[in-house]
């Protein structure tokens, strides 16, 4: 038997070196694809990389702003603490002082006149039924606007109708000139009866003096405009009772 020797054409190694070319090229192309795609996924991440750089600076920043607002809000919280306490402490301090001045003028209560104490009663009320001794700006208010109330009556005249008891017993109406809160003059329609009024602690108090009866109803005409002005002499006194 004889030996069988293959035998290769030209045509087979070339296709043997054609594949070889194909894979090394496709071998190459991958090489490069994978090279490309590494640069791109590097790049990538050294931007992320310096992005989380720049937000780690930033939030650091932001910390530092943080702590320091809550260090500014401990000192605020411990300034208003301190200021609170204050105010407590002056609010504290005015208690007795309202609580005398509304003593004070809860004492004028006799010095209005009864015809004229309907217009200041309620406010007399308020502040002798205080609810809330704490509540500083509520009765202040109250007192000022009663204040105010007796301030403007002190400053103006006022005529009214008033029941008076003479001498005799006998029950007149009178028409009464009240000079703001510190006197008074009341006289009879009929100019027989007269009387002179003043403040005091237990209220007003009135004395005959029917001989200046022509004089008060003069005065209360002038004053009612019903005749020229014109002078009137009448005995004013302004010492009165101690208020």
């Amino acid at each position: 038997m004889g030996i069988i020797t293959p035998v290769f054409s030209k045509n087979d190694n070339l296709d043997q070196l054609k594949q070889n070319v194909e894979h090394w090229i496709n071998l190459k192309k991958e090489i490069s694809t994978v090279q490309n795609e590494w640069a791109t996924d590097k790049a990538i991440m050294e931007r992320e990389l310096s992005i989380a750089e720049i937000e780690k600076t930033e939030l650091k920043e932001e910390l530092k702003t943080v702590s320091k607002q809550q260090e500014d809000i401990g000192n605020n919280i411990e300034s208003l603490i301190n200021q609170k306490f204050e105010l407590e402490q002056a609010v504290n301090g005015l208690i007795p002082v309202l609580d005398k001045a509304e003593k004070d003028i809860l004492s004028f209560k006799p010095y209005i006149p009864k015809p004229l104490y309907p217009s200041v009663e309620k406010d007399f009320e308020s502040i002798s039924k205080v609810k809330n001794r704490n509540d500083i700006i509520d009765r202040l208010r109250k007192l000022v606007s009663l204040y105010l109330k007796i301030e403007t009556m002190e400053h103006e005249t006022h005529i009214v109708r008033e029941i008076f008891t003479i001498k005799d017993g006998t029950k007149v109406e009178m028409q009464v000139l009240y000079i703001g809160l510190s006197q008074a003059f009341a006289v009879s329609s009929d100019g027989k009866n007269a009387q002179i009024g003043k403040p005091s602690t237990g209220g007003w108090t009135w004395v005959d003096n029917s001989n200046i009866a022509s004089e008060i109803q003069n005065a209360i005409m002038i004053y009612s405009q019903e005749v020229s002005p014109k002078i009137i002499n009448l005995p004013i006194s302004v010492k009165g009772d101690a208020r």
